[in-house]
């Protein structure tokens, strides 16, 4: 579902191995430029509930060829996801990207409100979305 002219936002269910995980994502780049995202120029916030983790949020940053990675969970899975996110980066930096990945432990549920800091929008809370 697109609203305004610059996101989109998408909620829905993703199987996996005969799993059901619910996904949440939000894309914000310039739709000036026509349908296809600007991968030179793009923010992502995404938010996934696991089986085993809980539910985890990522806030993707693409600037050019800088890509920078805010990964919340919950406490517990803080520490294991930090020692694993070198592959992460390896992975990325293979796109070309100068990757950077923090792992901090969740605060708040992710949210269409909380949100529009991430996104520079302080009129993100007011939009009236149409699914």
């Amino acid at each position: 579902c697109a609203f305004r002219s610059q996101y989109y936002y998408l909620d829905l269910p993703i199987n996996v191995k005969e799993n059901e995980y619910q996904l949440k994502l939000i894309i914000k780049d310039d739709r000036n430029k026509g349908k296809k995202i600007d991968s030179k120029n793009v923010k992502i916030a995404t938010s996934i509930k696991t089986i085993n983790m809980g539910t985890v949020d990522a806030y993707i940053k693409i600037n050019n060829n800088n890509m920078n990675v805010d990964i919340n969970c919950n406490e517990l899975c803080v520490k294991a996801l930090d020692i694993g996110k070198e592959k992460l980066i390896k992975d990325l930096s293979s796109l070309s990207y100068r990757v950077s990945i923090t792992v901090n432990n969740k605060e708040e549920e992710f949210t269409l409100a909380n949100c529009g800091e991430f996104f520079n929008d302080r009129s993100f809370n007011t939009i009236n979305i149409k699914v």
